[in-house]
Order: structure tokens, then C-alpha cells, then sequence
């Protein structure tokens, strides 16, 4: 079995300028722990993932509780404040992960689960050239694998 007879091909994308906030509702609304990031032209350029969104953000939140020299204290909401402005105008592009693991249409199941347990991911973009054309995720195999065991009873 290959990648083509079990991926998704209606894949959810979005592209390097999209707000992390729209990527992050997109996710939670279709369920999907993860999603591809295209460019202009349509290729695959990165991956935004739940962990990409949690460390990223986390990292972004800096607590200035002290201004110019510490000589004063910055409240609570100016800080607050300056962390929903940040996070705000934080595009796909800023938090994505750039060194995605592909595949492509022909290539093995076994090796694609293989790859996804030893790397630790949870999806892998299938191509064809640039071209993101489907989807293999963890659950995908599953299903694949529950299927197979069911035709052969």
C-alpha cells in the first residue's frame, strides 16, 4: 500500500501571511492538529503544528516589568497589552516549522509510519514536485491497517 490509496486530499492550508490567530481557530474548528503553509505560488514552505503555536507563543510573552533603567514599574495591562499587540501581528511564517518531512504519492506506508514514529510527528505532506496533493496523518495508517485486518476475516 502507498501513500496515494490512504491520504487525505482535501488538505486544509494556510498560507505565510495568515495570523496565528486565524491559524489557531482554523485548527481548533476542523480538529486538526496541525496544517501546511504555502507560498504564493502554491508550494509547500512549512508547517504550522499545536506545539509550533504553544512554544511560540509561549515564548513570545516577555514580562517588561520594568521600564527605562527599572525606575519604574510597567502595570499588569500595559504588559498584557503589549503581548496581545505582538500576538496579533504574528503571521504562519513567523511560527512555522521550515524543515518539514515529506513524501510522496508512491512511497510506502511502511516506510512513511516508520519515518513519523522515529521523528515523532504526527503528519506528513504528501507532494508532487512543490505541489502539496494530500496528507498521510498517524490516523490515516490506522485506518489503513484496521481496514486491511478486516478484509482478510
Amino acid at each position: 500500500m502507498v501513500a496515494r490509496d490512504i491520504m487525505t486530499t482535501d488538505v486544509v492550508t494556510v498560507n505565510t501571511d495568515t495570523p496565528v490567530t486565524e491559524v489557531a481557530k482554523l485548527m481548533a474548528t476542523k480538529g486538526i492538529s496541525g496544517v501546511p503553509v504555502l507560498d504564493d505560488d502554491g508550494c509547500l514552505v512549512g508547517m504550522v503544528t499545536e506545539n509550533d503555536l504553544l512554544l511560540k507563543l509561549a515564548k513570545s510573552k516577555s514580562h517588561p516589568r520594568l521600564a527605562l533603567f527599572g525606575l519604574w514599574v510597567v502595570p499588569d495591562e500595559a504588559v498584557e497589552n503589549a503581548y496581545k499587540d505582538a500576538r496579533a501581528r504574528l503571521v504562519a511564517a513567523d511560527i512555522m516549522s521550515k524543515d518539514v518531512v515529506t513524501f510522496t504519492e508512491d512511497d510506502e506506508i511502511g516506510t512513511i509510519a516508520a519515518t513519523m514514529v522515529k521523528k515523532g510527528i504526527n503528519r506528513v505532506p504528501i507532494m508532487r514536485n512543490c505541489k502539496l496533493v494530500g496528507i498521510v496523518s498517524r490516523e490515516d495508517i490506522l485506518r489503513a491497517i484496521a481496514e486491511e485486518s478486516g478484509s482478510k476475516n
